[in-house]
């Protein structure tokens, strides 16, 4: 079926044209793809390995993707927590820690989304408070401990791990979302 073209068609869309802001957000958009790109190019001349370029290149289209959709993140940080990911490449890659970056971005894309959309995440509250209080707990045995160094190592870990479940909790809305964790954990 060839494209029909029609003047009303043009007509109704010179709004977009003539809109100083999609103009403006077209700049916008036009000048960090050619910075994207000039870094990206400088970095891929520069680059000690091929496989560190992949890895930002699919980092980026990860941010992508999960910015528009973040239960993509919430599902990509439970497998990743789940097989340990982050520890495995820390330990025996010497790769950076991607669990970091990972929760900060969803940390990030949630406060976003309670800005952008005013919808504040429901059935937080509960998690958080108990795990505050476990955390507590945990932060008492400090000062009966016999060993300082392994008692602070397991404080800082569950810090790490209770960041990890208020971001889970705070994602994981519906029950939609609940199952297709489940799903995850069983791939």
């Amino acid at each position: 079926m060839p494209l029909k073209l029609e003047y009303g068609n043009i007509w109704r869309n010179q709004h977009l044209i003539d809109n100083p802001l999609s103009n403006r957000r077209m700049f916008i958009n036009a000048v960090i793809s050619v910075v994207l790109g000039a870094v990206i190019g400088i970095y891929i001349t520069t680059a000690p390995s091929l496989f560190e370029v992949a890895a930002i290149i699919a980092g980026l289209m990860f941010v992508a993707v999960a910015t528009t959709n973040l239960e993509i993140g919430l599902y990509a940080l439970i497998f990743t927590t789940y097989i340990r990911l982050s520890d495995v490449l820390i330990h025996y890659h010497g790769a950076p820690s991607i669990a970091k970056p990972l929760i900060a971005f969803l940390f990030a894309a949630i406060l976003l989304r309670v800005l952008m959309t005013r919808q504040v995440p429901r059935g937080w509250i509960l998690p958080t408070v108990l795990t505050l209080v476990y955390g507590v707990v945990i932060f008492m045995s400090l000062f009966v401990a016999s060993d300082m160094s392994s008692a602070s190592t397991a404080i800082e870990d569950y810090i790490k791990d209770a960041i990890i479940i208020v971001v889970i909790v705070l994602t994981m809305q519906t029950k939609k979302d609940f199952h297709r964790t489940l799903w995850v954990l069983l791939a």
